[in-house]
Protein backbone atom coordinates (compact mmCIF):
# COMPACT_ATOMS: atom_id res chain seq x y z
CA UNK A 1 0.00 0.00 0.00
CA UNK A 2 1.06 3.53 -1.31
CA UNK A 3 2.06 6.04 1.55
CA UNK A 4 0.06 9.63 0.29
CA UNK A 5 2.44 12.36 0.18
CA UNK A 6 1.45 15.29 2.71
CA UNK A 7 0.37 18.30 0.86
CA UNK A 8 -0.42 21.06 3.02
CA UNK A 9 1.53 24.20 3.32
CA UNK A 10 5.03 24.64 5.60
CA UNK A 11 3.78 26.64 8.15
CA UNK A 12 6.14 29.74 8.84
CA UNK A 13 6.63 28.80 12.75
CA UNK A 14 7.95 24.94 13.70
CA UNK A 15 5.57 24.45 16.27
CA UNK A 16 2.69 24.07 14.17
CA UNK A 17 4.62 23.03 10.97
CA UNK A 18 5.54 20.02 13.50
CA UNK A 19 1.69 19.40 14.81
CA UNK A 20 0.58 18.94 11.11
CA UNK A 21 3.70 16.74 10.23
CA UNK A 22 2.84 14.42 13.29
CA UNK A 23 -0.69 14.06 12.15
CA UNK A 24 0.52 12.91 9.03
CA UNK A 25 2.83 10.67 10.47
CA UNK A 26 0.42 9.12 12.64
CA UNK A 27 -1.87 8.46 9.76
CA UNK A 28 0.42 6.54 7.59
CA UNK A 29 1.64 4.67 10.43
CA UNK A 30 -1.90 3.61 10.70
CA UNK A 31 -1.64 2.96 6.72
CA UNK A 32 0.99 -0.04 6.98
CA UNK A 33 3.31 2.65 5.89
CA UNK A 34 5.80 1.62 8.72
CA UNK A 35 8.39 -1.01 6.35
CA UNK A 36 12.17 -0.16 6.55
CA UNK A 37 13.03 2.18 4.12
CA UNK A 38 14.88 1.23 1.06
CA UNK A 39 19.00 1.39 1.63
CA UNK A 40 20.53 4.46 -0.05
CA UNK A 41 23.89 5.92 -0.47
CA UNK A 42 24.43 10.14 -0.52
CA UNK A 43 27.13 12.00 -0.82
CA UNK A 44 27.89 15.12 0.58
CA UNK A 45 30.77 18.02 -0.18
CA UNK A 46 32.31 20.48 1.71
CA UNK A 47 33.03 24.02 0.01
CA UNK A 48 36.95 23.60 0.60
CA UNK A 49 36.75 19.89 -1.36
CA UNK A 50 36.60 16.90 0.93
CA UNK A 51 33.40 14.60 0.72
CA UNK A 52 31.89 12.42 3.04
CA UNK A 53 29.61 9.52 1.28
CA UNK A 54 26.59 7.75 3.47
CA UNK A 55 26.04 4.02 3.13
CA UNK A 56 22.53 3.46 5.07
CA UNK A 57 21.14 0.13 5.34
CA UNK A 58 19.10 0.39 8.24
CA UNK A 59 18.81 1.92 11.93
CA UNK A 60 21.96 -0.01 13.27
CA UNK A 61 23.85 -0.55 9.78
CA UNK A 62 25.41 2.37 8.15
CA UNK A 63 29.14 3.62 6.62
CA UNK A 64 30.73 6.92 6.76
CA UNK A 65 33.71 7.00 4.19
CA UNK A 66 35.81 8.84 2.26
CA UNK A 67 36.84 8.77 -1.75
CA UNK A 68 39.94 10.09 -0.92
CA UNK A 69 40.37 6.81 1.78
CA UNK A 70 41.98 6.90 5.10
CA UNK A 71 39.66 6.02 8.09
CA UNK A 72 36.00 4.88 7.78
CA UNK A 73 33.32 4.81 10.20
CA UNK A 74 31.59 1.12 10.29
CA UNK A 75 28.09 0.80 12.39
CA UNK A 76 27.17 -3.15 12.14
CA UNK A 77 24.80 -4.43 14.04
CA UNK A 78 24.87 -1.62 16.34
CA UNK A 79 28.41 -1.62 16.97
CA UNK A 80 30.66 1.36 16.50
CA UNK A 81 33.78 0.52 14.32
CA UNK A 82 36.64 2.49 12.85
CA UNK A 83 38.32 0.95 10.24
CA UNK A 84 41.71 2.03 8.82
CA UNK A 85 43.46 0.54 5.56
CA UNK A 86 47.05 -1.15 5.23
CA UNK A 87 49.55 1.43 5.71
CA UNK A 88 53.06 1.75 6.91
CA UNK A 89 51.85 2.83 10.20
CA UNK A 90 50.67 -0.23 11.07
CA UNK A 91 53.28 -2.51 9.64
CA UNK A 92 51.36 -2.92 6.38
CA UNK A 93 48.43 -4.55 8.30
CA UNK A 94 44.62 -3.28 7.99
CA UNK A 95 43.09 -2.43 11.72
CA UNK A 96 39.59 -2.74 12.86
CA UNK A 97 38.57 -0.66 16.35
CA UNK A 98 35.46 -0.74 17.99
CA UNK A 99 34.78 2.34 19.96
CA UNK A 100 31.86 1.78 21.18
CA UNK A 101 28.26 0.80 20.78
CA UNK A 102 24.78 3.11 19.36
CA UNK A 103 22.12 4.66 21.93
CA UNK A 104 18.70 3.61 21.31
CA UNK A 105 16.65 6.01 18.84
CA UNK A 106 14.24 8.15 20.49
CA UNK A 107 11.09 9.24 19.56
CA UNK A 108 11.58 12.22 17.21
CA UNK A 109 8.43 13.82 18.31
CA UNK A 110 10.23 14.55 21.47
CA UNK A 111 13.21 16.35 19.23
CA UNK A 112 10.61 18.52 17.73
CA UNK A 113 10.69 22.46 19.20
CA UNK A 114 9.45 26.44 18.37
CA UNK A 115 13.26 26.94 17.63
CA UNK A 116 12.55 30.03 16.16
CA UNK A 117 13.31 28.74 12.75
CA UNK A 118 11.48 30.73 9.21
CA UNK A 119 10.72 29.06 6.04
CA UNK A 120 11.63 30.75 2.84
CA UNK A 121 12.07 29.11 -0.90
CA UNK A 122 14.81 27.13 -2.54
CA UNK A 123 18.28 29.33 -3.03
CA UNK A 124 18.09 31.93 -5.74
CA UNK A 125 20.28 31.55 -8.46
CA UNK A 126 21.51 28.02 -7.80
CA UNK A 127 20.94 24.06 -9.64
CA UNK A 128 18.39 21.83 -8.24
CA UNK A 129 20.01 19.94 -5.50
CA UNK A 130 18.00 17.05 -5.54
CA UNK A 131 15.39 17.22 -8.81
CA UNK A 132 11.63 16.48 -8.00
CA UNK A 133 12.25 17.03 -4.22
CA UNK A 134 10.36 20.05 -2.70
CA UNK A 135 13.21 21.93 -1.09
CA UNK A 136 13.04 25.17 0.88
CA UNK A 137 15.65 27.30 2.96
CA UNK A 138 15.64 27.94 6.49
CA UNK A 139 16.93 30.46 9.14
CA UNK A 140 17.22 30.20 12.78
CA UNK A 141 16.97 33.47 15.08
CA UNK A 142 19.09 31.94 17.45
CA UNK A 143 20.97 28.91 17.24
CA UNK A 144 21.04 26.48 20.11
CA UNK A 145 24.37 25.07 19.89
CA UNK A 146 27.65 27.50 18.90
CA UNK A 147 28.27 24.94 16.12
CA UNK A 148 24.33 25.02 15.11
CA UNK A 149 24.09 26.48 11.92
CA UNK A 150 21.92 29.69 11.50
CA UNK A 151 20.70 28.69 7.42
CA UNK A 152 20.41 25.63 6.06
CA UNK A 153 18.55 24.19 3.44
CA UNK A 154 16.08 21.15 3.75
CA UNK A 155 14.53 19.09 1.37
CA UNK A 156 11.37 16.66 1.76
CA UNK A 157 13.35 13.62 1.37
CA UNK A 158 12.11 11.53 3.93
CA UNK A 159 14.76 8.35 3.83
CA UNK A 160 17.45 10.84 4.23
CA UNK A 161 16.33 12.39 7.24
CA UNK A 162 15.48 9.56 8.77
CA UNK A 163 18.66 8.36 8.32
CA UNK A 164 19.92 11.58 9.34
CA UNK A 165 17.79 11.66 12.42
CA UNK A 166 19.30 7.76 13.57
CA UNK A 167 22.71 8.51 13.14
CA UNK A 168 22.79 12.21 15.39
CA UNK A 169 20.97 10.96 17.69
CA UNK A 170 22.16 7.50 18.45
CA UNK A 171 26.30 7.83 16.93
CA UNK A 172 27.11 10.93 17.95
CA UNK A 173 26.02 10.49 21.94
CA UNK A 174 27.51 7.04 21.89
CA UNK A 175 31.08 7.80 21.10
CA UNK A 176 34.36 10.72 20.40
CA UNK A 177 33.20 11.68 16.99
CA UNK A 178 36.96 12.99 16.41
CA UNK A 179 37.61 9.93 16.21
CA UNK A 180 35.61 9.89 12.74
CA UNK A 181 37.51 12.58 11.52
CA UNK A 182 36.65 16.42 10.98
CA UNK A 183 34.78 16.26 7.95
CA UNK A 184 32.10 13.72 9.12
CA UNK A 185 31.84 15.31 12.70
CA UNK A 186 31.00 18.59 11.00
CA UNK A 187 28.44 16.76 8.61
CA UNK A 188 26.71 15.22 11.22
CA UNK A 189 26.79 18.09 13.31
CA UNK A 190 24.63 20.18 10.59
CA UNK A 191 21.79 17.87 11.02
CA UNK A 192 19.17 19.39 12.85
CA UNK A 193 17.07 16.99 15.09
CA UNK A 194 13.99 19.88 14.84
CA UNK A 195 13.82 19.00 10.73
CA UNK A 196 15.30 15.46 10.23
CA UNK A 197 13.36 14.19 12.99
CA UNK A 198 10.42 15.50 11.16
CA UNK A 199 11.09 14.00 7.81
CA UNK A 200 12.84 17.15 6.31
CA UNK A 201 16.05 16.10 4.86
CA UNK A 202 19.35 18.44 6.12
CA UNK A 203 20.55 19.18 2.48
CA UNK A 204 22.68 22.22 3.03
CA UNK A 205 24.40 24.45 5.34
CA UNK A 206 25.90 28.34 5.26
CA UNK A 207 29.67 27.66 4.64
CA UNK A 208 29.34 23.80 5.54
CA UNK A 209 28.63 20.04 4.13
CA UNK A 210 25.91 20.38 0.88
CA UNK A 211 24.40 16.94 -0.70
CA UNK A 212 26.17 16.26 -4.26
CA UNK A 213 22.74 14.77 -6.20
CA UNK A 214 20.02 12.79 -5.02
CA UNK A 215 19.93 9.64 -3.34
CA UNK A 216 20.93 6.32 -5.19
CA UNK A 217 21.24 2.30 -4.57
CA UNK A 218 23.65 1.41 -1.36
CA UNK A 219 26.24 -0.71 -2.24
CA UNK A 220 25.83 -4.16 -0.83
CA UNK A 221 25.97 -3.97 2.90
CA UNK A 222 29.80 -5.02 4.20
CA UNK A 223 31.23 -7.55 6.85
CA UNK A 224 34.66 -6.84 8.57
CA UNK A 225 37.53 -7.56 7.12
CA UNK A 226 39.06 -11.18 8.91
CA UNK A 227 42.48 -10.81 7.58
CA UNK A 228 42.40 -7.06 9.71
CA UNK A 229 43.70 -6.65 13.58
CA UNK A 230 41.13 -6.49 15.74
CA UNK A 231 41.00 -4.03 19.15
CA UNK A 232 38.46 -3.83 21.22
CA UNK A 233 39.08 -0.39 22.61
CA UNK A 234 35.67 0.09 24.70
CA UNK A 235 38.32 -2.09 27.37
CA UNK A 236 40.12 1.24 27.83
CA UNK A 237 36.64 3.33 28.46
CA UNK A 238 35.06 1.23 31.20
Amino acid sequence: MACARRTDAIAPRARRWAALLAAGLALGALGGCAEPPAPFSATFVFPHGASVVLDYWGERDFRFASPRGGAQTWVLDGQIHIVVAPSLGFAGRGQVFLVGELLSRPDPAAMIADEGWTWGPPPAGQPDPMPGVTVRTARAATPTLPASPVEIVVAEERRLAAAQFVVDRTLRPAMDMTLCGDAVNALVASWPAAFTGSGWAAIGAMAGPRIDGSLRPAPPRPELPDDYDFQDLRIATR
